[in-house]
């Protein structure tokens, strides 16, 4: 779905987006000609530093063209995850970005529906919601039972919620400029 350079432009994009909020304390929203990149799409900007989690957010549901998304989530996912302080400009040297471009998500009836590598996962619960994206498990190296049972845990519930949950897959192009 997206070329190299398509890539390329969209790691440009985030790293570019950052430093001029450094500069200007603003986001200037870039414009693009590019096709692809005015349609809606679900997507995670994630950053981190020294291969450590130092920012992630993103948008499930497509909020707007993907272009604006991508830049919107680079400032969100550099100043306002909650779980880490704002990044700084001194950090941006060291900081490596990832991309996820997510298909839409699909709510299943089972659990044999998923692939763990292949597809991300929503968890919905009266309590509570968490996201893991496709490559979050093999990264830790979870089992489809260990997947579940965090997914429930990163919600704030029991670890064996997701039982009474909705469950929804996804799948996701991810890149980065490490790669």
């Amino acid at each position: 779905m997206l070329s190299q350079s398509q890539k390329k432009e969209l790691l440009l994009l985030v790293r570019t987006t950052i430093q001029t909020f450094f500069e200007t304390g603003t986001l200037n929203y870039q414009l693009s000609d590019e096709a692809l990149f005015q349609e809606a799409h679900g997507a995670f900007v994630t950053l981190k530093k020294n291969g450590q989690l130092r920012g992630c957010i993103g948008y499930m549901d497509p909020q707007e063209n993907l272009y604006r998304v991508i830049q919107s989530l680079a400032i969100q996912s550099s100043f306002k995850d909650h779980r880490f302080p704002p990044l700084q400009s001194s950090e941006l040297t060291d900081i490596t970005i990832e991309i996820s471009v997510l298909t839409p998500k699909k709510t299943i009836s089972s659990t044999d529906e998923i692939c763990v590598g292949v597809h991300g996962l929503v968890l919905e619960h009266t309590q509570g919601s968490s996201v893991f994206l496709p490559h979050v498990p093999v990264e830790q190296g979870w089992s489809l039972s260990e997947y579940l049972e965090q997914l429930s845990l990163k919600a704030g519930l029991d670890k064996s919620a997701w039982v009474q949950a909705q469950l929804s897959t996804f799948e996701a192009i991810v890149f980065s400029d490490h790669d």
